[in-house]
């Protein structure tokens, strides 16, 4: 549920606000909420004569900086080649509770979530290959970050470190405020993830990643891939971050895929001697961020799975990769 408006969630409300953003456009014919992946923006597919569409909709002060972040940063990954959607329009409902809208053209024909099954052997590997390309292309693409936040230039470098050790201490204290481990399970969590924030570099070089990849942000074209989207959670960090989210997303599916992605990226930038520790670490901070929403906001059942996730991956070891 969307705990800032529920009411954003219904397609009525969606037709209304896309006729709010989009007077000079068709009248919707199929209006779609997707799956839902970021807690704060809800995303609605419009399909309208002539053309097809995504609407976001956020009804938070944070969640609409985001928006209106994401939409500006679109034309400038697109002049530095990097294959986005086009963004129309950023508008404001009037009256009553704050709403925030983002139209953008759809890019492609449907995500890569959706399309995978389809693509068989020599199309994933393919879609692998092109995903690290584009990838490659947004992570050197800090100038336009450097537009965006209006700043001289951006930093050389950034203590990378004292940064994971403070993500630590936030995600770990939310599972602790989750109750849905035992305090020994927590403090193993705590200790597995510290020692290997340790051993990272204590500042790195910052590319610009795209901070909540998964599948459904990139898109396919039929069978071909065709770019990346929802940059709504852009930043300046560790490109292994990115990776990490990218070995996540393929390597459930395709081993094979996830090798020519390596493959392809380590070809342009050298895969880093701990890149195995490293995508461990991060991935383990991404599931303390999943595993901590869903205990707090799902049912018992829910509850019991955060829990098994959890002990499940400090009993496991980093994964080699080549």
């Amino acid at each position: 549920m969307f705990d800032a408006d529920p009411s954003l969630e219904d397609a009525d409300v969606a037709a209304a606000l896309y006729e709010l953003g989009a007077p000079d456009l068709p009248p919707p014919t199929c209006v779609r909420l997707e799956p839902t992946r970021d807690a704060e923006i809800r995303v609605w597919t419009i399909q309208a004569k002539g053309v097809a569409l995504r609407m976001k909709v956020a009804a938070t002060e944070l969640s609409a900086a985001r928006l209106r972040r994401g939409a500006r940063l679109l034309p400038l990954l697109a002049t530095r080649g990097v294959r986005v959607p086009e963004p129309l329009r950023v508008v404001e409902r009037p009256g009553g509770a704050p709403v925030t809208v983002a139209l953008e053209r759809r890019l492609g024909t449907a995500n890569a979530a959706v399309g995978w099954p389809i693509l068989g052997a020599p199309g994933r590997i393919a879609f692998a290959e092109a995903l690290a390309r584009a990838l490659l292309a947004l992570h050197a693409s800090a100038g336009a970050w450097q537009t965006l936040a209006s700043s001289p230039a951006s930093p050389a470098t950034i203590p990378w470190r004292a940064e994971i050790e403070t993500r630590i201490g936030r995600s770990v204290a939310l599972l602790r405020e989750a109750d849905v481990v035992a305090p020994e399970v927590a403090n193993r969590v705590a200790e597995r993830l510290l020692a290997a924030a340790r051993n990272l570099p204590e500042r790195i070089e910052p590319a610009l990643c795209h901070g909540a990849f998964a599948l459904s942000a990139a898109s396919l074209e039929r069978r071909v891939f065709a770019g990346l989207s929802d940059l709504e959670s852009a930043c300046l960090a560790d490109r292994w971050f990115d990776v990490t989210a990218v070995v996540a997303a393929l390597s459930t599916r395709a081993d094979a895929a996830t090798r020519r992605f390596l493959e392809v990226y380590g070809s342009v930038v050298p895969l880093p001697a701990d890149l195995a520790a490293r995508v461990d670490l991060y991935a383990g901070l991404v599931l303390l961020r999943m595993t901590s929403r869903a205990a707090a906001t799902h049912a018992s059942e829910d509850r019991s799975m955060v829990r098994e996730l959890v002990e499940a991956w400090i009993e496991t070891e980093p994964s080699p990769l080549s």
